[in-house]
């Protein structure tokens, strides 16, 4: 039962994380719309999408990459 919770947790964390980013990029948009001119204005917001999306992933995967390993260590250690 443990087992399952801690893999809920960690899919629980994936979604919650993912909705932060998406919510961080779409509040970002409407103050670069507003502040740019319509040509550069795209310019930047694509690449401050591409920039967000990007630094997200990484963050993303770094913490994953930790959650999983402590994760899966643990239940190895405490299987032998």
């Amino acid at each position: 039962m443990r087992a399952i919770f801690g893999l809920i947790l960690i899919i629980f964390f994936v979604w919650l994380t993912m909705l932060i980013g998406l919510v961080v990029i779409f509040v970002s948009l409407p103050l670069l719309i507003l502040t740019l001119s319509k040509t550069i204005g795209r310019f930047f917001e694509s690449i401050t999408v591409a920039g967000i999306a990007s630094v997200m992933v990484i963050i993303w995967l770094v913490i994953w990459k930790e959650l999983a390993f402590r994760y899966f260590s643990k239940m190895i250690a405490e299987r032998q």
